[in-house]
């Protein structure tokens, strides 16, 4: 794999300037002319900035209207057009680059299943050049919080028909379950082996990477599947690597975000009991998780996020369309990728207080 290495050149966000702060960021686009379309779905509204990172204009704001939003739930680029999706509406808008609407049309996924296992209509996430669409159907957060439901991701029509089920992904249980003093409390299990998905930026299909260890394998392999959009597979490929013990830091965080969580509750437990109570429930793994988050480009490729310390800079394998492993970068630690297209590379970054910041960065290959 070639060594890349990435040159810093633009950071947006701030506690205070009012131009620059952001709230919760869910996407970030890049431009054709480099521009960064910031998702803010709660203020419902799309910040552009300039390449230099100076605010142009927000596109959307809160209401039921022509260009307004109740939800973003998706932004994207179909070609030269902006378009933003809105679950609760159940429709898209479609936007020029410079923010004049070109016109919303209805159309979100049909209400599937039967209770509990029920898919709420939902927009599409990704907007493909032939005028179908790739979603993740939302569910119920009593099914999510079961841990034995299924989901589908769908390949959908116009008009909300599903065209074909690209797979079906398990709902794991999450949370685990301790007591102290007599009460039960319940939060968010670290360290999870279960697959992650994700659907390609580029409308080809889902990466599904299995990181689960095999028993009885000679080898640690992690495997990476991508499937296309009828539901084919296009490629399976299973790397292998060198076990990395599961640091102390990375320990130590875990603890840290479980006892505040439990903390807002009466009577919470102690940080001794936690880690007892994750210890006995075999929740503190001997090694890290081999891919720890997964980002694609727009060209295609595929960016995983390998082992973490929890403080040293993280390495990010770059794998090609076809899953040839083809080069590797180190990024901070606390950095996300959450677009790249051509060399130019955006991450989101949350300070300790959870402030989002965006940063732009110029890939720097060999």
């Amino acid at each position: 794999m070639q060594p890349w290495s990435v040159e810093l050149n633009l950071r947006i966000g701030s506690v205070d300037a009012p131009d620059q702060a952001l709230t919760w960021v869910s996407q970030v686009l890049i431009g054709p002319d480099g521009s960064l379309y910031v998702a803010q779905p709660q203020d419902r509204r799309i910040r552009v900035y300039d390449s230099a990172g100076k605010l142009q204009r927000t596109i959307g704001r809160r209401g039921r209207g022509p260009g307004e939003f109740e939800s973003l739930s998706a932004i994207g680029f179909v070609h030269d057009t902006l378009y933003a999706s809105d679950s609760s509406l159940r429709r898209v808008s479609l936007f020029r680059p410079g923010g004049a609407l070109l016109r919303s049309m209805q159309w979100a996924t049909p209400l599937i299943g039967q209770p509990p296992a029920v898919y709420f209509p939902t927009a599409p996430q990704v907007l493909l050049t032939e005028g179908t669409a790739l979603v993740k159907p939302d569910v119920p957060v009593a099914l999510l919080a079961s841990g034995t439901g299924r989901v589908p991701w769908l390949h959908i029509g116009a008009t909300g028909q599903v065209l074909d089920t690209l797979l079906w992904q398990e709902l794991p249980l999450e949370a685990f379950e301790m007591r102290s003093g007599g009460n039960r409390f319940f939060a968010p299990k670290p360290f999870l082996d279960t697959r992650l998905f994700h659907l390609m930026v580029d409308g080809s299909g889902v990466v599904v990477v299995q990181r689960a260890r095999e028993r009885g394998a000679s080898q640690a392999q992690f495997r990476v599947l991508k499937l296309g959009i009828t539901g084919d597979t296009i490629f399976t490929r299973t790397y292998t690597y060198e076990p990395q013990p599961l640091a102390g830091a990375a320990i130590a965080r875990a603890l840290d975000e479980i006892e505040a969580r439990l903390s807002r509750r009466p009577d919470p437990p102690d940080r001794r009991e936690i880690e007892q109570a994750l210890r006995q429930l075999g929740l503190l793994p001997e090694t890290a998780m081999p891919v720890t988050a997964v980002a694609s480009a727009t060209n295609g490729s595929i960016w995983l996020r390998r082992e973490s310390d929890g403080v040293s800079p993280a390495a990010w394998q770059v794998l090609a369309a076809d899953g040839r492993p083809m080069a590797q970068l180190q990024l901070p630690e606390r950095q996300r990728v959450i677009a790249v297209r051509d060399d130019v590379l955006v991450t989101l970054e949350l300070d300790s207080l959870d402030v989002p910041y965006v940063v732009r960065y110029r890939i720097r290959r060999p």
